[in-house]
């Protein structure tokens, strides 16, 4: 999917209010990186690589709890993308068989090539 990134510019360099820099992105479909993050998941094992020029990451649960948190466990984390830019994220915070949460970072990219889960 090619979608477009809006880019920040210093105030310094451009002063025209009106002016929005854009760059067109090739993006995985969120099917694509569903897949992706379920194979990664399912292997449970540590992973630092790409899917389709994305950086990705890939870390199994621990039984190690986080520091001030509620949970008793570190849950499996998976991410792609460049935060802030664009980012795809699951967690499996209820446990390594349940859904995982999922959290879509497209602030960034022209509203109308949005992510929106199927």
């Amino acid at each position: 999917m090619i979608a477009h990134l809006r880019v920040g510019e210093p105030p310094e360099v451009l002063e025209d209010d009106d002016f929005e820099l854009t760059i067109p992105v090739a993006l995985p479909t969120l099917e694509n990186i569903r897949a992706f993050a379920f194979g990664l998941h399912s292997r449970s094992q540590v992973y630092s690589g790409s899917l389709e020029g994305w950086p990705v990451s890939y870390t199994p649960a621990t039984s190690d709890a986080p520091i001030d948190s509620a949970l008793t466990f570190t849950p499996a984390l998976f991410f792609i993308g460049v935060w802030p830019l664009w980012y795809v994220s699951y967690t499996w915070e209820f446990g390594d068989d349940e859904e995982p949460s999922l959290l879509i970072g497209d602030e960034f990219l022209v509203p109308n090539q949005l992510l929106i889960p199927a």
